[in-house]
């Protein structure tokens, strides 16, 4: 996939939107890099960078160049951000970047940022995901696979996919429902 902006003028930070998609631990953390791109045409200056509501759980890391100038036309990794599965729960909030433009309505720039936090996990067998063959001689085994939703929410498994070649899956019905606690033969490899 290709992903492809086109701006004109102004100061723009990639990404729009700091998405740290589900943590399922509280050990967990995701972190991304933050990127401006200045496309005015005077130098800028990036003076801080802080998170308002001061979430526990995201840290913002990388940018100890108070100060640090952006020349016309150039883009530049100034911090990463790290959010930790702290407690459950859809967080979401705003960090601000304050810049040196004169116009005081551009030099605050808000960077949203949204965070899911459930803990849980899907079960499965390890041993009946172990194949054993012997060189040369072509043999089929069929295993049921069990999965269990550890989740305290249901969770729908839409599909199932093997790219090995070697191996097929059967009886697997799309879009089933596993409700908290439920163990389910959910296909045949």
């Amino acid at each position: 996939p290709v992903d492809i902006m086109v701006t004109k003028g102004g100061v723009h930070v990639t990404p729009e939107l700091v998405d740290f998609q589900t943590l399922v631990s509280p050990l967990q953390s995701r972190s991304m890099w933050l990127t401006l791109t200045n496309l005015n045409p005077k130098p800028i200056e990036l003076l801080s960078l802080y998170d308002p509501k001061q979430d526990p759980n995201l840290h913002i890391g990388g940018f100890d160049q108070k100060g640090l100038n952006v020349m016309p036309g150039a883009t530049v990794r100034f911090a990463k951000v790290t959010y930790h599965g702290g407690g459950e729960g859809v967080m979401q909030g705003k960090l601000q970047l304050i810049i040196n433009d004169t116009d005081a309505v551009s030099a605050t720039l808000d960077i949203p940022y949204k965070a899911r936090v459930l803990f849980g996990s899907l079960g499965f067998m390890n041993d009946k995901t172990k194949f054993q063959s012997t060189p040369g001689k072509i043999t089929t085994t069929l295993r049921s696979v069990m999965i269990s939703n550890n989740f305290s929410v249901p969770i729908v498994v839409h599909t199932a996919k093997i790219d090995d070649p070697s191996f097929q899956i059967s009886h697997f019905t799309p879009n089933t429902l596993l409700q908290p606690g439920d163990a389910v033969s959910l296909m045949l490899v």
